[in-house]
């Protein structure tokens, strides 16, 4: 569900998950969400209409983004450093597919624990910005 909540007049939407989703719609509005927060509902994250309108934020914690099909491995093929937190994303299909470590470690698992899995829907790679741990889409309203 996206909220309206108080944000110092910097118009933006928090999507805020409960427990038993594993999806939300982005709305008009400038939205946000903290997909490290979202760990304790659930594994994987669903997110339609990201960049569709308005400015979108994800909150990713990590700052080093780490190409799964360049690297020619899959998510549980011992990716990463095991010292760094990472995302790790593969463009399928139409979809962006992220994976959120939630530990520094999490990449070096043969398994998704302590990962947090985001696809886009409908979201290319060329058309997001990620920079100081957040991942952008979008235009401002005119």
């Amino acid at each position: 569900a996206i909220e309206d909540t108080p944000d110092a007049g910097l118009g933006l939407s928090l999507a805020v998950l409960e427990e038993g989703d594993n999806g939300v719609i982005f709305t008009k509005e400038n939205d946000v969400l903290d997909a490290t927060a979202v760990a304790d509902l659930t594994d994987s994250l669903t997110i339609e209409d990201f960049g569709f309108e308005g400015v979108d934020w994800i909150k990713l914690g990590a700052t080093n983004l780490v190409d799964l099909t360049a690297e020619g491995k899959g998510i549980t093929d011992n990716v990463g450093k095991h010292d760094v937190l990472e995302v790790f994303y593969v463009q399928d299909g139409d979809d962006l597919k992220m994976y959120v470590e939630l530990d520094a470690a999490a990449g070096n698992l043969s398994t998704k624990d302590q990962l947090v899995e985001v696809t886009l829907a409908g979201v290319q790679l060329d058309n997001v910005t990620f920079v100081g741990g957040f991942l952008t889409a979008g235009e401002a309203s005119a």
